[in-house]
This record gives C-alpha cells, structure tokens and sequence, in this order.
C-alpha cells in the first residue's frame, strides 16, 4: 500500500511527551471495588503512579506545555499524569455517607491526603472538576440521575476553588442531558454535544456557563473547558474556539478521546481516558501507563522514521486504506444514505485488519481470541475498503458477551464533512456495528450482554436494544422474549460474575 505525504512543515524531529490525563466520576459509587467506585479508584490509581515514580501535573501546565510546543527537554526524566474529574456533582468536594456502601471520601480529600506520598510537577492544583452551570439542570440532574438530595449544588465552588486544590473549570451549561426537559439547543437536541455546532448555540452553553461559574468562583474559574460526552464537535475545535476563546477567557478544552496529551496535541481537543471505560481494572491501567513510557522512549532513542513521515507501513495491508483526504469528495461516497456506503462483516481473522487500532485504543499488547468478530468498512465505489470499526463476542452456552467495540476516530475524521454528518445524524459507526452484528450472531443465541460505564457508550447501546439491569453497568438484550423471570434473574447473576468483559 502506497503511504501519503502529510504537512510536515514547522515539525521537528524532537520528541514529544506522553502525558496521560485522567477523568473520574464522582457518582460512581457500586461497592468497594476498584472499577464500579472511582473513589475507590482514584485512590488506588494515586498509590499506583507513586510506586511508579509519576508526579501529577496540574491541568494549566500541562496546557503551558502544549501551547509551548514544549520538546521532551522540558520534561526529561520525569513521568507526568493530569487528573480531571467530570460533571461536579458534590461529591467531588464533600465527604458522604453511602446508605448502602458506608462512608465515601471525596475526590477533594482524596487529592489533599495524596499530597503525603505523590509529589507534584508544579503550584497547580492538584486537580480539576469540570460543573455545569445551570442551577435548574442541575436540580433535575440530582432528581432523575442522583439521590433526589439536592447534592449537585454549587455552594462549595468557591471555596474549593480558593483552596487551589481542586479547581473548577466549565462543563457547559446543562449539558445537553436528555433528562433535562428543554436545553440550550436550537431545536433542543438533548443527548449529545455534537449537537452545538453553531455561534449561538456555543454561546449559551460555553460562554454564558463561563460567565456564571466564574462569577460563583469569585473570578477563580479555571481557563480551561470539558465537552459534555467527551464530545468535542468540529465547529467547536476549528472555529469557535480559535476565534473565541481569548475573549471567553479559555485556553483550551478536553476531550474523553482515548490518547495521551503530546506537544502536538490540538489544544481545543486533548485527550482524556475515562476511568470505567478505557481501563476497567488496575492491570489495564498498568497497561495505559506502560503505553505511555514505551511511546516516550521509543521517542527518545529512537531517530524519525521517514516512513513515519510518510505515514507508510513497513509492510502490506491486508486491506487497502483510503485515500487521502485531499483527494476524497463527496460523490466517492453515498452521502444521502450513507448505510450505503458502511459495510459491517465478519471476519475469522480480525488481528491483521484492526489490531493496532485495538492495541492502541485499549492499550494492551494482546488481541482478543474469540469466536465473533465484526468490522465495519467505509466502502468508496471503487471498491476501496477502509476499517472504522470492531467490535467482538464471547460465545458461552446461549449467551453472547459483546466487548471491545472501538471506532477509529482518525479514519472518521478523514471522511468528508457532510458525509460524517450524514453517518451521524443516522446513528453513527458504532450503532451501525452493534445493530448488523447483532443481526449476524447464531440464532441459538438467547441473550446479548454488555458491560458498560461510560454514559455516552450507554447511550449507543441503549439506541440499539440493549436494556438495563439491576446490575449497575450491566446491559442485556432479550433476543427470546418468552424467557421467564427467574430465568432471565440466573442470567443477570450468571453473566453478573464474569464482569467486567
């Protein structure tokens, strides 16, 4: 396969930094047990990165950083990690006690007590919360998705930020949540933050939450901005931010795709891993913090490939990539129905194709061995076939456990715009491998299961069949509809122990 030549003008053969910068949820609370109650992980994370000679970066530097265009130089022989924490619900800040779980730390004490065996790059804060400003989204947010005990308040943002512990730093206005009856949206589109892509949208959900958090912090908002979903729109990323930002006064913005923070990370998009969806267990987070030390000495002692450059592998696909984007227009593909231009297959191999999009997104140095797996293909009518997405299954008996799925965000955003908008506004990738591979398993198949603690994930699942169950992250997919209750409450059980998968 022939490589393509990519702007390298203003690059330089330095290497960059890997910095991996962390979000937690404080309403995660299921247990006791590392992956259903991030405080629990939190904690145990920051023992990890002790042991492992990391220091924590507060979020502003690492943003000096990145604005520096900062070579590895400025870091040298230091591991770095930022800590972000998503949606400020007060227990962020505030020590509670469970009914069913006993007392809970916050992440702010948390934070505070790490101080005694963690040390830190530089005067920052330590970490940051990222609160969404509407009181009244808020109020509905604390009934529907909390406790009902008003425990989304904002009474402790100024304190908190004032402390310089854990700062507080905009998550828009009421986050397009689907719960909220009437969001600041043109035509009300609730569920995801792709929907704002215009100024005035922007402005009710960036600037006027900006205006309003930084006056309930006393002026002590933290520059920065976290995309509700993890989901940083386009419009947002190139225009509005670019043209914008300096007067709302923000300096860049986090995303929750899968990455680490690099001198060439775009400053209105840097990468987040979210505790609960990109690792699950304290090995996978072993695994993400290896990614990062391979990547930053491959860099250091490792001279600039030209095939890097080039962007051309040192052997042959199996399937041929697409082109570059200069030379993809809209009339390569089907943008009226862009079904038309998805093909979601199995696959008995699926390593040579998606393997390093696995590896990389998942950060291990395996590939799942199991009997299911499904790729989804941009097709172009020339035949040309490029991998966007996977997903696989664990087959046990009539059940189906679905896992990996992963969609690569870089061949997404290589597509033409309307085209993506297109695909978007039908579902997107990751429903359309969801809903074809469902469509594919064996008939025998009595139950499709799925184990799941990111939101907007959730979402997606739910889109496509899959319904809740009294297991927090638990999902399932009744394909037998006649299976009786105590049946289908051994299954819950059953699969409930073989989580996560």
């Amino acid at each position: 396969m022939m490589g393509w030549c990519k702007k390298i003008w203003g690059r330089s053969a330095e290497p960059s930094f890997n910095i991996p910068v962390l979000c937690y949820h404080s309403w995660t609370v299921n247990g006791h047990d590392y992956g259903i109650n991030d405080h629990v992980s939190l904690e145990q994370d920051l023992r990890v990165l002790a042991e492992q000679g990391y220091e924590i970066i507060s979020p502003l530097a690492l943003v000096e950083l990145i604005e520096s265009g900062a070579s590895a130089a400025a870091t040298k022989g230091k591991k770095l990690v930022c800590l972000t924490f998503d949606d400020g619900r007060d227990y962020d800040y505030c020590d509670y006690v469970d009914k069913k779980w006993g007392p809970v730390k916050s992440f702010h004490k948390i934070l505070t007590e790490s101080a005694d065996y963690i040390s830190q790059f530089d005067s920052g804060p330590r970490g940051l919360s990222f609160v969404i400003a509407s009181p009244e989204a808020r109020s509905i947010l604390d009934s529907e998705c909390g406790r009902g005990r008003d425990e989304w308040r904002d009474a402790w943002w100024a304190e908190c930020a004032a402390e310089g512990i854990l700062g507080i730093a905009n998550h828009s206005w009421d986050h397009v949540h689907d719960v909220v009856q009437q969001v600041r949206q043109q035509d009300n589109r609730k569920g995801s933050f792709f929907a704002i892509n215009t100024f005035a949208d922007a402005e009710s959900q960036i600037a006027e939450a900006q205006t309003y958090i930084d006056r309930m912090t006393n002026g002590k908002a933290l520059p920065v901005f976290g995309y509700p979903y993890g989901e940083a729109p386009e419009y947002l990323v190139k225009e509005y931010f670019p043209q914008n930002g300096k007067r709302l006064g923000l300096r860049a913005a986090f995303s929750t795709e899968a990455g680490y923070a690099t001198r060439d990370s775009n400053i209105w998009n840097i990468p987040r891993f979210v505790c609960g969806f990109h690792w699950k267990t304290q090995l996978e987070f072993l695994d993400l913090l290896k990614a990062a030390e391979q990547q930053t000495k491959s860099a250091h002692e490792a001279p600039l490939d030209v095939r890097e450059i080039l962007d051309e592998p040192a052997a042959p696909d199996p399937v041929e990539a697409a082109p570059v984007e200069a030379n993809l227009v809209e009339a390569d593909l089907v943008v009226e129905n862009p079904a038309e231009s998805l093909l979601v297959t199995e696959v008995s191999d699926a390593e040579p194709i998606v393997g390093d999009l696995f590896r990389r997104r998942f950060f291990t140095d395996s590939f799942p061995d199991t009997p299911c797996h499904y790729i989804a293909f941009i097709r172009y009518r020339d035949g040309t076939l490029c991998p966007v997405g996977y997903v696989h299954y664990t087959l046990t008996g009539q059940v189906a456990l679905c896992g990996g799925l992963v969609i690569d965000n870089r061949q997404f955003r290589k597509l033409p715009k309307q085209f993506r908008q297109a695909l978007h506004e039908s579902g997107g990738i990751a429903e359309a491998l969801l809903r074809e591979s469902f469509q594919r398993l064996p008939e025998s198949i009595s139950t499709i299961w799925g184990h799941v603690g990111d939101l907007q994930s959730e979402k997606v699942c739910l889109r496509v069949g899959f319904e809740r169950t009294r297991e927090k992250y638990l999902l399932v997919v009744w394909r037998k509809s006649d299976l009786p209750g105590e049946e289908r409450e051994r299954l819950i059980d059953h699969v409930a122990a073989m989580t996560p998968f």
